[in-house]
């Protein structure tokens, strides 16, 4: 008797301290009898949000999945900024696009014309703004390395970035260049095969071309003058940083207003940068036609159009030549110019720290799951797959990718790696013994869940 009071006794205390119970449970049916109003936790499908399946845990579980929610978000937000300001950190991104797409006027009616010049002059405007949006980023470079720089080690730090930035510039352009020469070289091959047997004069001039721009590109695009040029661009353009500095540390709540007006039009380093252009300039000038001069280029078209009336192979072949080398041109003007300017404001430094920043956010965010296997389980599905987005977005932009492109290689990489990481977390579970692991917090499904319903929600209004 003694006994079944002292279990009796037990069961009151169990069940006062455990009011939560699964649904259609034989424990529910107990509490009832015994006076307890049970709270019936639902069954859970694989469609349950995750706030349903978190009522689970007690008060300490609840602690950490608001510090794992703040940490997951904090991460995918860093992320997503790092990604987006490193991708079109450079190249006008959106504006530059739509500008270029109103170059050509097409025969429209008149109001649709009308429409069109004024979209036209509004993007020209945005357009003049993309040194004030190119700004905003070398100026946030700018103040971070200014304060970083005061911390032991961080010179070294800065060093190692921006030299694997350059690295990556320099061998990105010399793919590049090499890939020009070889066209350009096979070019010449048809040409030169099409006119062996003419003694013509005007074929006799053709081969002198042919043979002068081979050999000034094959000394523009030597790897090792690649590399002479891009050092005499970085020297001109040194800690830029400084300069920047100088003028950010004069703002003052009074002249916010002026301030804004004239850097949205006018870069930060404006007489520095110019300087560079010019010193740029000067080291390609020679080569802008491939190393012909100006008259020797218009010969030489006219010679080959000649030709290509013959032999429309050979037209198609040059002009597939012209095209790449002017391609590979571009990207040392442009692309690599913009390029070691940021890297001259301390983007390198910056976009290698947002890295560490979500790894150390992440590494917060899985310590807070109950068990082995879920701290595995949302590394592999959300730790890896967002670690890996973003660092195939920075080392693209580091190659001198464009901005779209690199954000959607980025994004891309991210959603093959979460695939990958839940096949590979599937077969871990599977050694283990389980079907699943216990989920007390909160994964990157549980974001894209959110959104693919609420956009669900939206469109069905």
């Amino acid at each position: 008797m003694q006994n079944s009071v002292n279990q009796s006794t037990l069961l009151q205390t169990y069940i006062q301290q455990n009011k939560t119970v699964p649904n259609n449970s034989a424990l529910g049916g107990i509490m009832a009898k015994n006076g307890i109003q049970p709270q019936i936790m639902p069954n859970q499908t694989d469609g349950d949000s995750f706030e349903n399946s978190a009522n689970n845990n007690n008060g300490g579980s609840s602690t950490k999945r608001t510090v794992a929610k703040f940490a997951l978000g904090g991460a995918v937000i860093l992320s997503a900024a790092a990604g987006i300001i490193a991708a079109f950190r450079h190249k006008g991104g959106a504006v530059k696009s739509f500008k270029n797409l109103f170059k050509k006027k097409p025969t429209v009616p008149k109001n649709i014309e009308e429409t069109g010049q004024k979209l036209k002059e509004q993007f020209e405007n945005m357009g003049e703004l993309q040194k004030g949006a190119d700004n905003i980023n070398n100026a946030k470079d700018s103040v971070v390395r200014h304060f970083l720089s005061k911390i032991p080690g961080f010179k070294r730090f800065d060093n190692w970035a921006s030299n694997l930035y350059k690295k990556a510039a320099h061998k990105t352009l010399s793919k590049s260049y090499g890939k020009a020469f070889d066209i350009t070289r096979a070019s010449d091959d048809v040409i030169l095969d099409a006119i062996k047997n003419n003694a013509d004069p005007k074929s006799a001039r053709l081969r002198e071309l042919i043979e002068k721009r081979q050999n000034a590109l094959k000394e523009f695009c030597d790897p090792e003058n690649i590399s002479k040029r891009m050092q005499e661009l970085d020297k001109s353009m040194e800690r830029l940083d400084v300069e920047a500095w100088e003028k950010i540390k004069k703002l003052r709540p009074k002249n916010i207003r002026g301030f804004a007006k004239k850097y949205s039009t006018t870069s930060l380093a404006e007489g520095r940068l110019k300087q560079s252009k010019k010193i740029q300039n000067e080291l390609t000038e020679k080569f802008v036609n491939g190393g012909l001069n100006k008259k020797e280029a218009e010969e030489f078209s006219e010679l080959i159009e000649i030709l290509g009336k013959e032999k429309p192979k050979i037209l198609k072949s040059s002009q597939r030549a012209q095209k790449a080398f002017k391609c590979a041109f571009t990207k040392e003007q442009t692309d690599l110019f913009e390029k070691l300017r940021d890297i001259n404001y301390g983007a390198a430094p910056n976009d290698v720290l947002s890295i560490f920043e979500t790894v150390g956010l992440l590494g917060l965010y899985t310590a807070q799951a109950d068990t082995k296997e879920e701290r595995v389980s949302v590394s592999l599905t959300t730790g890896i797959p967002l670690l890996a987005s973003l660092g195939t977005t920075i080392v693209a932009t580091s190659k001198m990718v464009s901005g779209a492109k690199a954000l959607v290689l980025g994004l891309a990489t991210g959603a093959v790696a979460n695939r990958i990481g839940k096949f590979v977390d599937k077969k871990y579970l599977e050694s283990k013994g389980m079907d699943e692991s216990p989920k007390t917090i909160i994964t990157i499904d549980d974001y894209v869940n959110t959104i693919k319903q609420d956009t669900k929600t939206i469109l069905g209004q």
